[in-house]
């Protein structure tokens, strides 16, 4: 991922597939920088990811745009 001009962080939500439809029930991880480690997956499980650049302004008014959902299978 590149970095997005003028963010602070990136927010990571996750969830097992199926995903939630209310964010507030997807697991959230939060980096400094556009690379991290997510820890405790679950093996055999197909996680649904998705991030977003955090900035001043996003966190001010607490609206944040998520990229597209991407899945992965966890061996």
């Amino acid at each position: 991922m590149s970095k997005v001009p003028d963010a602070n962080g990136y927010q990571v939500l996750y969830a097992i597939s199926p995903a939630p439809e209310n964010d507030l029930e997807w697991y959230s991880k939060l980096f400094s920088s556009t690379k991290g480690k997510i820890s405790g997956l679950k093996s055999g499980s197909k996680y649904i990811f998705k991030v977003a650049a955090t900035s001043a302004f996003a966190d001010k008014i607490n609206s944040y745009n998520f990229s597209k959902c991407v899945e992965r299978y966890i061996q």
